[in-house]
């Protein structure tokens, strides 16, 4: 499969897990991990930006998605969220945030590793 085919493959995946979710009930954040290889192959952000692009442009969804740049440093906007999915090498982007991820994990916050899981 071609990297611009499996990359639509895996949003068209998200966006069937996201669609059983109430129009309007909920956000989806992207923490996008950090450079780790040459131009070209694993573009975390890049990755993270299409996606949440396509989740934005699905009218039917009524979801909004964003992309951060590693951990947030206003953990407020991880509230409310009905996904969080990680998209880095390893769990690095996480770094202290363990203790958030678990908590919204035990409220039912849907969570998404990708790529290095």
């Amino acid at each position: 499969m071609s990297k611009p085919t499996s990359l639509r493959a895996l949003g068209a995946f998200l966006l069937l897990g996201l669609a059983a979710l109430p129009a309007g009930a909920a956000d989806i954040v992207f923490l996008a991990g950090g450079r780790s290889h040459g131009p070209g192959e694993h573009e975390f952000n890049a990755g993270s930006q299409v996606l949440a692009k396509a989740i934005n442009e699905q009218s039917g969804l009524g979801l909004k998605a964003t992309v951060i740049s590693g951990w947030p440093k206003d953990e407020t906007v991880l509230e409310g969220i009905k996904c969080l999915v990680i998209y880095a090498d390893g769990t690095s982007v996480v770094g202290k945030g363990w203790a958030k991820v678990d908590a919204l994990a035990k409220k039912g916050t849907g969570i998404v590793f990708m790529h290095y899981a």
